[in-house]
């Protein structure tokens, strides 16, 4: 079969004025470190294409983006399902949702990126692939207390508390190059930790942008794509040691040796020997927290703390902050009425490439789960994918508590089962 590949990059960096999002503070955008990009990957088999788009954006929060995925499948004529908008999660790009006239033009920036990538396909020469560790360079940033306790990003007087890691941590990366007939080689990389280093009111990409621009230099006919997997409770830093202050000369020292582990992991990277281009998604129903009875208390919460008031229901900030974020979740679900919420887990298989879409941000054991079980050389799990519904706990991070813990919208058990529907979906490619 005719199996081709194209590439389309475009520019989404945000006017000054709109809200940047991923912080506990309201921020606008007021200057750019380096600009937001959109990616996309197109596949062919010479009948059939599909779309991978890749947005610097912290997500495309709700069900807008499974929408604006199918209204790209439908504008451009693509087959359903066939589309998968995945985000970087950059905690210093814009907020989706908020600015009409921003979303209007970010769509059609997505669009277009599908369209040229689409015009852009040209035949597969080869496909390499490489899996290893990147030591050192990701970490779980939920730790166990002496007090019995587990904290998130622990700081301050609670460092000296720190027994041991609270979960597994996976500093894997996988990394592919498809090389072109004629065309730029394009090199996918796959890996885990939140991009939330820089802080401030000016747009980055944060870690990834510098990741791709260094990948790009040592490598110049090469296009450079980063899927950010499952980092729902992953770090860039160990937090035992003495915390770095958040800068773009933070994010970008930390790009630029991640893509150092990329680059060597090239060299020894191998063929592929494998055909065939399927996609789809399975639909699946997430059982919410939504409880009336808890509503009261919820609401008690939010007064005081808008009064100021935090440690009056809580013993220190920290965990009034937990609070606070679930307090708005019993609230928010109880006015929406969702018992359950209903999503779907996305995929493309390309030539023994499975690239699996999770809507939202789920702990890496779930990413560990879905590579084991996959048929395909290589798996890449990615979060944010067409949709953004919250945090996705393990049980075990469940019952141990922490912000994730509190912050999710979910009952225990829903990471175990978007895992094992992932499962099903990539078996059935």
């Amino acid at each position: 079969m005719n199996y081709t590949v194209g590439f389309a990059r475009l520019d989404i960096t945000p006017p000054m004025g709109v809200p940047l999002g991923g912080s506990w503070n309201a921020r606008t955008a007021r200057g750019v470190h380096d600009p937001l990009m959109i990616n996309a990957v197109a596949f062919g088999d010479g009948e059939k294409s599909s779309v991978l788009l890749v947005a610097d954006l912290l997500g495309v929060y709700g069900f807008r983006g499974y929408q604006w995925a199918a209204n790209i499948e439908s504008d451009l004529e693509l087959p359903k399902h066939s589309v998968i908008l995945c985000c970087t999660h950059t905690h210093t790009g814009p907020t989706i949702g908020v600015d009409e006239q921003y979303d209007q033009w970010l769509y059609r920036r997505l669009k277009d990126a599908a369209a040229i990538a689409l015009a852009d396909r040209k035949p597969v020469t080869g496909i390499y692939k490489k899996e290893d560790r990147a030591e050192g360079m990701a970490f779980v940033r939920r730790w166990l207390l002496s007090d019995g306790t587990v904290m998130t990003n622990p700081a301050g007087e609670y460092q000296k508390m720190i027994v041991a890691p609270a979960g597994h941590c996976d500093d894997t990366m996988r990394v592919i190059r498809i090389t072109r007939e004629e065309g730029k080689d394009i090199v996918i990389a796959n890996f885990q930790a939140h991009p939330d280093n820089i802080g401030g009111e000016f747009v980055s990409a944060d870690y990834p942008g510098a990741f791709r621009n260094q990948v790009e230099a040592e490598l110049p006919n090469t296009h450079c794509v980063f899927l950010d997997g499952c980092e729902g409770q992953m770090v860039i830093a160990d937090r035992r040691l003495p915390r770095e202050k958040a800068s773009i000369a933070k994010a970008t020292q930390y790009g630029i040796k991640l893509a150092g582990f990329c680059l060597d992991f090239l060299k020894t990277a191998t063929p592929v020997e494998a055909e065939g281009l399927s996609f789809g998604q399975l639909a699946i129903d997430l059982k919410t927290k939504r409880d009336p009875s808890r509503v009261p208390e919820a609401e008690r919460i939010i007064e005081l703390h808008a009064q100021g008031r935090d440690l009056e229901f809580a013993p220190t900030q920290k965990q009034a902050n937990y609070m606070l974020a679930e307090s708005k979740k019993i609230v928010g679900l109880e006015k929406s009425k969702e018992d359950y919420r209903s999503t779907a887990v996305s995929a493309i298989a390309f030539c023994g490439l499975a690239f699996v879409g999770i809507p939202g941000e789920p702990f890496n054991e779930v990413g560990v789960q879905i590579r084991g079980n996959s048929k395909f050389p290589v798996t890449c799990v990615m979060c944010q994918a067409n949709g953004c519904h919250g945090y996705y706990p393990t049980a075990e991070g469940y019952d141990q508590g922490g912000y994730e813990s509190y912050n999710t919208p979910y009952v225990k058990g829903t990471a175990e089962q978007l895992a094992d529907t992932a499962d099903k979906l990539v078996a059935s490619l």
